[in-house]
């Protein structure tokens, strides 16, 4: 289960991908931004933030 501090930051990575997406001049879609997420995701090494982009993965699989 995890804690509210997490759910708040994976909201906030969820925030961020909407954001990156935008700049990129692409249309926000739950697809765009899961692939950025997942980019993301292979991109970094350190496990706390591999783990968060799954959970944001995996929060908006959940609520389209």
């Amino acid at each position: 289960m995890q804690t509210e501090e997490e759910n708040l930051l994976v909201r906030r990575e969820i925030g961020d991908a909407v954001l990156a997406v935008l700049e990129q001049g692409k249309v926000v879609s739950v697809e765009s931004i899961i692939t950025y997420l997942e980019r993301q995701h292979h991109e970094v090494t350190h496990l706390q933030y591999k783990n968060r982009y799954r959970h944001a993965v995996d929060l908006l699989i959940k609520s389209s």
